[in-house]
């Protein structure tokens, strides 16, 4: 799940590449080629303009696609690494004033393919679209960040102000709003192909930017989806990245070739690169097989013990072709499943009881589901934070509520409840220490419902070895299916599920820095379980206001449990053996895409 309203799948954080060597990486002296890469599937690219609602916000429109033409203020990611690239950002590091309520920022002597060059008013304009529209950009959080806490802006040349109201976690800012703008140029200022506009120049939150804005951007959106105009003059026009679009059919496989005006640093080694999009991920695997692809990522979901890619004694993946070697990394997400707190839950008070939450947590055989459903591909959950964290966003701690089943079973005898037929049923009622709880009445049975929805053997498998583990200690959770859209809109509202998940868990890509305020905040936009709690509120705030570790939060997260905290699948990519890069083969853990970097 992003940050705001749609669910994706995303990426973790593990050991730092060695920027610098990247930043001075010049082109090969071999011959200029080619490699050919797989679209993850189903979803072609269809949306160019990088101003784009969640309907348009996928992989392949935005990792596939627009970062390789339009670059960014701030890059986050590469070879293994959730770190700034600072070679590939647009901007040197902003500079934060002592109450951290202003900061300033250059922006670098780059030019757009027309060959304009990328100014502050560049940035503006994007900044006045997203004042204008707040809701039309994706990653938008109601009231923090930009725009919401973006006071004004103003640009004289490369040098951008930003004025908040009130003190920001720079940290936070850079890696999760500056890090989404990017600078677009004067030509695309129009409302009409014959007519041009002011929205770059304007003052955000001025009547007249703002109409004038809301204008071109809706112009611009309007022409945004028609993939035969993707290669034109206009779009063209704005590249200021490593890469242009050659070609795009009407299918979505794509081509590009080298940008000769490209200002960074980081210039590509081949000629050009292929992109092919696929519908399924078993045509992906067939493409893999036959050697048809340089770069490829394997789904889990469709690895098992029995196949021939599947090591039968150590249970580790293979390449699907001898001439392929393959990389994992544990993504920037975390793989959870949300209790239900909402006031339409029948069987909310057995849920509410903080020690029924950790029963389950300390049920749920972590490493045995990484060892046999994974085949080791995957990291257990500990918290709300991906494992691997860097010491400046707070290293996700482990979960005090370990695996021990003969705990977690005498931890709920201790409450009143006692065994029936297989099931726990509450004998002693009432909120004291040792009785059910609150709400809870007497012949109460411990049965549960969790909302799932049908998209993964592997995922449901999962699913039913958690049923038994909790059924070990003498809960009894049943699965009900529902669509996805179902699941996440009526989690909190159910008046039958205490549960609630899904199998690609939440993402924190494209955010660098996994903050909760999403998540976990009593107003959180996807707090779907609808959980409030004041202290973890304010942990929230603090890390959102001061650059302060997120492990103080992870470690009241874990232990008040708002969600259970399940394994996270690797994202395992398959590569040529041949095909080298500078900063490593492993897929990135928040999704950057950079074939710059690639050579043979």
């Amino acid at each position: 799940m992003p940050k705001s309203k749609a669910i994706v799948a995303a990426m973790l954080l593990v050991a730092a590449i060695p920027l610098t060597m990247a930043a001075t990486y010049t082109s090969a002296s071999a011959a200029p080629t080619s490699m050919t890469v797989a679209e993850a599937p189903g979803a072609t690219p269809n949306y160019i303009f990088p101003f784009m609602s969640c309907a348009y916000d996928t992989s392949n429109n935005v990792n596939y696609l627009q970062r390789l033409l339009y670059q960014p203020l701030y890059w986050f990611g590469a070879g293994s690494s959730t770190a700034e690239v600072p070679s590939l950002s647009l901007a040197s590091d902003p500079v934060f004033s002592r109450s951290r309520t202003t900061a300033t920022l250059t922006v670098k002597p780059w030019r757009f393919a027309d060959g304009q060059y990328v100014t502050g008013r560049s940035v503006m304009f994007f900044l006045n679209l997203w004042v204008a529209d707040p809701t039309g950009f994706c990653p938008f959080e109601p009231g923090l960040g930009i725009p919401g806490e973006l006071r004004g802006a103003t640009a004289v040349g490369n040098t951008v102000h930003l004025y908040f109201t009130r003190p920001v976690n720079p940290t936070w800012m850079v890696s999760d709003f500056l890090s989404l703008v990017t600078p677009l140029p004067e030509a695309w200022d129009r409302t009409s192909a014959s007519t041009a506009a002011n929205c770059s120049a304007g003052a955000p939150r001025v009547a007249a930017t703002v109409a004038t804005c809301r204008a071109v951007g809706a112009y611009l959106e309007s022409i945004a989806t028609a993939t035969t105009t993707f290669t034109n003059g206009f779009w063209r026009s704005g590249v200021d990245g490593p890469w242009i679009l050659s070609a795009l059919d009407s299918s979505g496989n794509a081509t590009f070739g080298v940008n000769h005006g490209y200002s960074g640093t980081v210039h590509p080694h081949l000629s050009t690169f292929n992109e092919v999009a696929y519908r399924s991920a078993t045509q992906e695997l067939r493409d893999l097989e036959s050697g048809a692809l340089n770069v490829g990522n394997l789904d889990l979901s469709s690895l098992t013990s029995a196949a021939a890619q599947v090591n039968p004694t150590t249970n580790a993946v293979q390449a699907i072709a001898p001439t392929d070697t393959v990389s994992a990394v544990s993504p920037w997400s975390i793989g959870y499943i949300p209790f239900n707190f909402g006031a339409a839950d029948s069987e909310r008070a057995i849920v509410e009881q903080p020690y029924v939450r950790a029963a389950m947590q300390m049920a749920i055989d972590q490493a045995s589901i990484v060892r046999n459903l994974f085949g080791g591909y995957a990291v257990p959950g500990s918290g709300p934070l991906p494992v691997g964290a860097t010491t400046t966003s707070g290293t996700s701690t482990p979960a005090t509520n370990g695996y021990d089943p003969s705990t977690a079973a005498t931890n709920l005898k201790s409450h009143g409840w006692q065994m029936s037929g297989g099931v726990l049923v509450c004998e002693n009622p009432g909120g004291g220490v040792a009785q059910c709880g609150a709400g809870i009445a007497a012949g109460t049975s411990m049965t549960l419902t969790l909302l799932l929805p049908n998209t993964s053997p592997l995922f449901v498998h999962e699913m039913d070895v958690l049923v038994t583990d909790w059924k070990s200690i003498g809960i009894d959770v049943n699965l009900q299916f529902a669509s996805f859209n179902q699941v996440v809109t009526t989690c909190s509202t159910s008046a039958s599920a205490q549960l609630c998940t899904w199998d690609t868990g939440w993402s924190y890509a494209p955010s660098a820095l996994p903050t909760g305020e999403a998540l976990f905040a009593t107003t959180g936009l996807a707090n779907v379980g609808a959980y409030s709690s004041t202290s973890v509120d304010d942990l929230i705030r603090q890390t959102l206001q001061a650059p302060v570790s997120l492990a103080r939060y992870a470690a009241v997260v874990s232990t008040q449990l708002p969600a259970l905290f399940i394994p996270q699948a690797d994202v395992l990519a398959e590569t040529s053996k041949n095909l080298q890069s500078v900063v490593g083969l492993a897929p990135n853990p928040l999704g950057s895409f950079t074939p710059a970097y690639y050579h043979w």
